[in-house]
C-alpha cells in the first residue's frame, strides 16, 4: 500500500542561493524495519531561494567646515532604502565619526550614535540632524563620516558598501583661543615713605 501527503513549509528568511528539500519517512523509527536503508529519505531536491532585502544608503552628509576643539557642532544626513523590501521592524542605529581617512578605522573618533525606530519603505528616505561635542585637545583636518545601520539591524544581502557617507570637504579643527594676560599700565606715587601703605594702580 502507499499514501500521498503534502504540507506547507516556511522557507528560511535572509537566505540567498540554492537550498535543498528532502522528506524523511518515520525519522523517529516508530516502525520496526529490519532492513531499513536510505530509502526512507526522498530527495533532496534543489530549490532556488531569493531573499527580499533592504539596502540602506547614507547620503547628503552636511557638517561645518571649521570649528574649535570642544565645540558643539551640528551634523545632518539623509538615509534612503534602495532595496526591494521595507526595513525590518525594531529599528537600527546611525553612527557619526571623525576620521583622518575616508573610512572608519580603529583610530576613528566616535562622536555619537542616533537610533532610528521607524520602518523605511522601498525608495523612502529620512533626514536626521543632531548636535555633537568635539573632543578637546585635537586639531587638524578630519573627515566627517556617517554609518547607517551600524548595528546590522537589517538584512541587506551583503549590500553594505553604501552604508557609509562623508561630508564634502574636511572639517578643520582649530585649538580654542587661549588667554594672554598682559599688564598695560602701572601708576604709583612720585614719592613715598617706607613702612607706610602706598597705593599702586594698574
Amino acid at each position: 500500500a502507499a499514501y500521498s501527503a503534502s504540507d506547507v513549509v516556511t522557507l528560511p528568511t535572509q537566505y540567498n542561493g540554492t537550498g535543498y528539500i528532502a522528506v524523511l519517512v518515520d525519522p523517529a523509527g516508530a516502525v520496526t524495519e529490519p532492513n531499513r536503508g536510505s530509502e526512507y529519505i526522498a530527495g533532496p531536491a534543489p530549490i532556488a531561494i531569493t531573499a527580499h532585502y533592504s539596502d540602506l544608503t547614507a547620503e547628503a552628509v552636511s557638517a561645518p567646515a571649521t570649528a574649535h576643539d570642544g565645540d558643539v557642532i551640528s551634523i545632518s544626513w539623509r538615509v534612503r532604502n534602495l532595496g526591494d523590501s521595507p526595513t525590518a521592524t525594531g529599528g537600527w542605529t546611525d553612527k557619526v565619526y571623525l576620521s583622518q581617512t575616508d573610512s572608519v578605522t580603529a583610530s576613528s573618533i566616535l562622536l555619537g550614535e542616533v537610533p532610528h525606530t521607524t520602518e523605511l519603505d522601498v525608495g523612502a528616505s529620512y533626514t536626521t540632524k543632531a548636535n555633537f561635542a568635539l573632543p578637546g585637545g585635537i586639531t587638524g583636518g578630519y573627515h566627517v563620516l556617517v554609518v547607517t545601520d551600524a548595528n546590522a539591524g537589517n538584512y541587506q544581502a551583503g549590500r553594505t558598501s553604501n552604508d557609509t557617507a562623508e561630508a564634502p570637504g574636511s572639517l578643520l579643527i582649530n585649538a580654542q583661543p587661549s588667554p594672554d594676560l598682559t599688564v598695560t599700565a602701572v601708576s604709583i606715587p612720585d614719592t613715598t615713605v617706607p613702612g607706610v601703605p602706598t597705593t599702586v594702580t594698574f
